[in-house]
């Protein structure tokens, strides 16, 4: 901002410029060699990056409790899974879930509404030797690792199991899960 004093003299008249207030502005840009788009591969139960599990019947105790499925990342304009992006760096890829969303997990796991309270969605990643953790994904455990080079692969193995359903009422449930995944 500029502020101009005028300043009178005996037969003149001129501007003097004083400096109130200077500011600096940074931009800051990371370029990445490349990006990827994520999908949910969950074969025949999934549809738009979601994951059915179908119909229970509680009283027969019968219906699919768990599914396998994936999260795949996929290069721009590629229909086969993999993502280049991540030879650029230099240490292990992450996947964060629930990231900013303290409402999605819970100490047990993924948090349903619908059918009552006890009903939760235990999701454990399945790439024994890759992934950090293979325990399930609860709110104390929320971020798995693994090596670049099984990362630049593009797939990530799961698997998700209801638990809690002889506690529910009858009718849907519904849980969210958010991923992030970064890499340095």
């Amino acid at each position: 901002m500029l502020f101009l004093v005028l300043v009178t003299g005996a037969n003149s008249v001129f501007a003097a410029p004083e400096t109130i207030l200077k500011k600096r502005v940074s931009v800051e840009a990371v370029v990445v060699s490349s990006t990827c788009s994520v999908s949910i591969d969950g074969g025949s139960g999934a549809r738009n990056n979601q994951i059915s599990f179908g119909q229970y019947n509680k009283s027969l105790r019968a219906g699919m409790l768990s599914r396998n499925y994936s999260i795949k990342l996929f290069e721009r304009g590629s229909t086969t899974p993999g993502c280049s992006a991540f030879l650029v760096g230099s240490g292990l890829v992450s996947l964060n879930f629930g990231y900013n969303s303290p409402w999605q997990l819970d100490a047990t796991g993924v948090v349903t509404t619908g059918v009552g309270s006890g009903v939760r969605i235990l999701v454990s990643p399945t790439d024994v030797g890759e992934a950090s953790s293979l325990a399930p994904i609860t709110s104390s455990n929320k971020v798995i690792r693994y090596s670049t080079a099984f990362a630049t692969r593009g797939v990530f193995g799961f698997n998700a199991q209801v638990t809690g359903l002889d506690r529910a009422k009858v009718g849907d449930y519904r849980g969210n899960l958010s991923v992030m995944v970064s890499y340095q």
